[in-house]
């Protein structure tokens, strides 16, 4: 187990890396977050929302592992955001309309969406 503290002049007050490196666990402005490696040099990071060490070495352990399990399995290592959601709506719903594509209302063949579009949901 690497720990290290930090001075003050560094963004992180503490890190420590778990799981032969996989995993490295910090302290910004008190709070624990993770940066978990996600492969082919991809690393996602998450706030653990606590002050407790042994509680974010949990939270961190457990995240890795649902992050691993997300892999072999074929699924998305992220969520996406909900800003992201919106965003492709927007661009799809702005190509349907500049094609002629766009039918308004309930009565509408599939709601009144394209394929496109319901895959969004």
């Amino acid at each position: 187990m690497d720990v290290r503290h930090l001075s003050d002049k560094e963004t992180a007050e503490y890190a420590e890396r778990l799981k032969d490196g996989k995993v490295l666990l910090s302290s910004r402005n008190g709070i624990f977050q993770a940066r978990l490696y996600a492969g082919n040099r991809r690393y996602i990071y998450k706030s653990l929302k606590t002050r407790d060490l042994d509680v974010a070495r949990e939270r961190a352990v457990r995240a890795y592992y649902e992050l691993e399990f997300r892999k072999e399995q074929n699924l998305p290592t992220q969520q996406k955001r909900f800003s992201d959601v919106i965003n492709e709506y927007v661009r799809v719903r702005e190509a349907q309309h500049l094609r002629g594509d766009y039918v308004r209302g309930k009565n509408a063949k599939g709601g009144g969406f394209s394929r496109e579009a319901q895959r969004l949901y």
